[in-house]
């Protein structure tokens, strides 16, 4: 009886273990499926996102240059030596943006010395207007890497609205800010008189260039960016900071 009674405890306590392991199998089987949807929704997030900001950035490079080989065209017409020199500044720009804005990251260091290399045409294309240009970098981009292509939108724009329109003594003043790990955009510029919705109208003017900019913000900097847009009667100004 002592036996049997024995026999009976060791086959409860078997049955418990075994009913405890196959509990446990099942529950980890089905957390290991759990976690490989988790993957596959995840991998197929990121196929989504990386396709959208290369997307957004095939759109944005045609709108940069289809504006800069206007202003070539323009200044040939005229028979303006400029149009060479402007020509080598254009070469530099385009390869920069087919060797380098391929990648989801770029050095800031070279981003910037694009963003000088785009100011530098606009200067020579404004030489002869009363147009005061000012650029301002402060701070150490070395090391730091940022998404291609995120400011030039804003800059384009401020020559665009701000000097193009035939402003009287127009300006744009851009100051860059390099601290850390956070990058600062502070740029104002003169803007037309009488124009009540300056935002607005140079957002629809615009096109898709500063509405793809504020998009790639939102997917490649979430939480990590501020960006603040506004104008008063003899001016208009953009400020953005990323944290890199």
């Amino acid at each position: 009886s002592n036996d049997f009674l024995l026999i009976v405890m060791l086959a409860a306590v078997f049955s418990g273990v075994a009913a405890l392991f196959f509990f446990a199998l099942y529950y980890f089987i089905d957390l290991y499926d759990q976690q490989k949807g988790l993957n596959r929704y995840r991998t197929v997030l990121m196929e989504k996102l990386h396709a959208e900001t290369n997307f957004l950035k095939t759109q944005i490079n045609p709108h940069f240059l289809f504006n800069t080989l206007n202003n070539i065209y323009s200044l040939a017409l005229s028979h303006s030596g400029d149009a060479a020199v402007i020509t080598r500044q254009l070469k530099s720009l385009i390869i920069y943006m087919l060797q380098e804005c391929k990648k989801d990251k770029v050095s800031l260091s070279g981003e910037i010395e694009f963003l000088r290399n785009y100011i530098n045409l606009e200067q020579l294309r404004n030489k002869q207007g009363q147009v005061d240009i000012q650029l301002q970098i402060t701070g150490d981009a070395e090391g730091k890497e940022i998404a291609p292509l995120l400011l030039v939108n804003f800059i384009e724009n401020a020559f665009k609205h701000g000097v193009k329109s035939g402003i009287d003594h127009a300006f744009v003043k851009i100051n860059l800010l390099i601290m850390d790990k956070k990058l600062s955009l502070d740029m104002i510029n003169s803007k037309p008189q009488g124009t009540q919705d300056q935002s607005k109208a140079i957002k629809e003017d615009s096109g898709i260039g500063i509405r793809n900019v504020e998009r790639r913000l939102d997917l490649l900097y979430p939480d990590k960016h501020k960006l603040r847009i506004s104008q008063s009667q003899k001016d208009y100004s953009v400020y953005l900071t990323i944290d890199l």
